[in-house]
């Protein structure tokens, strides 16, 4: 190579690295709120519930309460499964009335082995009909972690 060639290619080498050094946390920052997931509403909860229907969708994501929840007189979907994790950052759902038929019953039915609920705050009345197995008030069956939460 002669040194024409040399001093070329070096600036085509720093052009690209400050092209990539410019772009990249612009994809980081878009991969990491891909990951996550805010819920501050009565309708971004049931969206959650019926995302969580797959057992898959809420792997290695993190779903962040971002206010109180109140389910007075609205109707009461539990999450069917969930395998995240969800921070809860101190705030409470309430009204949280479950009275169908069904067992493995509480604001999660399943809780997954790589599932993690903390601070979270839950109120409400947990009365399904039928077998009820089991039913628990953060979760109707618990495989995870379950940390500094309280119903």
């Amino acid at each position: 190579m002669n040194r024409k060639m040399i001093k070329s290619f070096s600036a085509f080498a720093i052009v690209i690295s400050m092209i990539v050094g410019s772009v990249l946390p612009v994809i980081t920052a878009f991969a990491e709120n891909y990951n996550t997931v805010s819920v501050g509403s009565v309708e971004e909860f049931l969206e959650l519930s019926k995302n969580c229907t797959l057992d898959t969708w809420s792997r290695g994501k993190v779903v962040s309460l971002t206010g109180n929840i109140d389910f007075s007189g609205k109707e009461f979907t539990p999450i069917p499964f969930f395998n995240g994790v969800f921070e809860g950052n101190g705030y409470t759902i309430s009204g949280v009335k479950y009275t169908k038929a069904g067992s493995n019953i509480g604001l999660f039915r399943y809780i997954g082995s790589e599932g993690t609920v903390r601070n979270l705050n839950v109120q409400g009345k947990l009365s399904p009909v039928g077998t009820k197995t089991v039913i628990g008030g953060i979760a109707g069956k618990n495989s995870g972690t379950i940390d500094n939460c309280t119903y």
